[in-house]
């Protein structure tokens, strides 16, 4: 039972066309190498049946108007451990990824999962599931209200193990695990195939033979029948074109080697930084099997169930303190600006009271200059000659 893992990925798609470029993949209506097309009629979809139906039914159900950077879309990946499947007939296989849909729909809500997908035509069976995440309580996307952080998206991993996994013999996958879809055996493959690759690309050493003159068409009706012979320089040419594509295949294969050997470091890190992880995941599970050594199964998922409970109470807790929060933040806002309005209102007043001084301050000198000019003198009267 060591590798019979349940498998639960989420993808945030925050653009129309991110959507309709998945569901080309999933309806299968671009060209995919990695799908057998002789059984792809045996894949089963749920709800629209293309690429057309699918973002038909995501239109009507995104909301008209929301922000720029919000998710529209969840693209939601179930699937299990390649030895756990392949131990399952097909009856069970698609029991499991029934189940997984159903709790997918009782997670997101029924209303917003727009449609699903079961692929039978790859390695192992597995479902893709597309959710528009509408929050009920505010008819807005709301992707936080399920996938905020990196906690919640690990309790959401841990109740689908329990509630779906659990049924079918399946656990959960070590917690924090941040390992890459491609097994590191996979990645070895693929070094393998491109260091062969890159040895048959090698330029093979030039035979006396090439060397001499062939025949090749030439300029005329005879030229073209009989053949002419190459030349001195037809025959470097002809080697140099054949040097050039041999050197340009080894130069694709070595870069497309040194990649991969950049992603393996890559992976190796990762890897290494998962061994403290997976000794608290080793405390874990056995104090958890001390807890629930003499329970039985019906027990353990009521235990899970008021786990649940508690979970959902403390998230309603800090959900509604986070709503008190912002609307602290908004009163505090409110208030400044309303001090800002009652500041300017004041000043502005201030400034008219100030103007009004001002002119009558220059009423009064000017009256005061009027009362200190000097009264004009009569002229004397000019008496009439006699």
């Amino acid at each position: 039972m060591s590798n019979r893992f349940a498998i639960l990925r989420v993808q945030k798609l925050k653009a129309a066309v991110a959507v309709h470029r998945s569901a080309k993949h999933t309806y299968r209506e671009q060209d995919t190498p990695n799908a057998d097309p002789a059984r792809t009629p045996a894949n089963e979809h749920f709800g629209p049946q293309g690429v057309d139906g699918l973002m038909q039914a995501f239109n009507d159900r995104k909301p008209a108007k929301h922000r720029k950077d919000a998710v529209q879309c969840i693209e939601v990946f179930v699937g299990a451990s390649p030895e756990a499947m392949d131990a399952k007939n097909e009856a069970e296989q698609r029991a499991y990824l029934v189940d997984s849909l159903d709790w997918i729909k009782g997670k997101f809500g029924a209303e917003n999962v727009i449609g699903a997908s079961i692929h039978r035509d790859e390695t192992t069976p597995h479902l893709v599931a597309y959710v528009v995440p509408v929050d009920p309580a505010s008819g807005r996307l709301n992707a936080r209200k399920w996938l905020g952080g990196q906690r919640a998206l690990s309790e959401m991993q841990t109740d689908f193990a329990v509630n779906v996994g659990l049924k079918h013999d399946l656990r959960r996958g070590m917690e924090g695990s941040k390992a890459t879809h491609k097994a590191v055996r996979q990645w070895y493959a693929e070094l393998g195939q491109v260091a062969e690759q890159a040895q048959q690309s090698a330029v093979p050493p030039i035979t006396p033979g090439e060397l001499e003159a062939q025949k090749v068409k030439g300029e005329g009706l005879r030229a073209k029948l009989l053949g002419v012979k190459e030349t001195p320089e037809d025959i470097a040419k002809r080697l140099t074109e054949r040097v050039t594509v041999a050197n340009a295949a080894a130069a694709k294969a070595k870069a497309e080697n040194a990649h991969l050997k950049a992603e393996n470091a890559d992976l190796r890190h990762q890897l290494g930084k998962m061994a403290p992880q997976r000794e608290r995941w080793v405390i874990h599970a056995k104090r958890w099997a001390e807890l629930t050594l003499n329970l039985g199964l019906l027990q353990m998922m009521k235990l899970h169930d008021y786990a649940a409970k508690l979970r959902k109470e403390a998230e309603q807790e800090q959900e509604q303190k986070r709503q008190q929060e912002e609307a602290r933040k908004a009163a505090e806002r409110a208030a400044r600006e309303q001090a800002k309005a009652e500041q300017a209102a004041a000043a502005a007043k201030e400034l008219q009271e100030r103007k009004r001084q001002a002119q009558e301050q220059d009423r009064e000198q000017e009256q005061k200059r009027q009362q200190e000019k000097p009264a004009p003198q009569p002229r004397p009267r000019r008496g009439r000659g006699r």
